[in-house]
């Protein structure tokens, strides 16, 4: 009877060798997946930070170019500003130079009319002639500094 029991006992041994070995490999694989689990965790915390960075450089960009709007914006009303007072110098130089041809033209048949300048009351054509010249280089002058 002994040496059958003994028998069994050695299979028994045998299985738990076995049981023994895989347990050990199995102990060795937990290790190796804890190890390739730590290095994931690693690459994933490095990802979230470099993710973090670009995010951070999003919110930069998007206030850059919020501002570059804005002052776009100001640019054109600036340069709509210019426009709108060129416009207004424009039709000023325009207005000066009928009334300089006017008063020119007036000065003109009056010095026909009489082959000379008038001495009385007629006097003012010629300087006002001259004011209006005057009046009309300013005109231009501003002009030429608004472009």
């Amino acid at each position: 009877e002994r040496g059958g029991g003994g028998g069994g006992g050695g299979a028994m041994e045998e299985q738990v060798e076995g049981l023994k070995q895989q347990l050990a490999e199995a102990a060795e694989q937990a290790k190796k997946l804890e190890f390739d689990l730590d290095g994931e965790r690693e690459e994933a915390k490095v990802a979230r930070e470099e993710l973090e960075e670009v995010a951070e450089e999003l919110t930069q960009l998007r206030t850059t170019l919020r501002e570059a709007e804005r002052s776009l914006e100001e640019e054109r009303g600036k340069r709509q500003g210019l426009e709108q007072a060129m416009v207004a110098l424009t039709g000023e130089v325009e207005e000066l130079q009928r009334r300089l041809q006017e008063a020119e033209q007036s000065n003109g048949s009056e010095k026909d009319n009489t082959g000379s300048q008038p001495q009385s009351g007629g006097g003012g054509g010629g300087a006002s002639a001259e004011a209006l010249r005057d009046s009309l280089e300013v005109a231009q002058r501003g002009a030429e500094e608004v472009e």
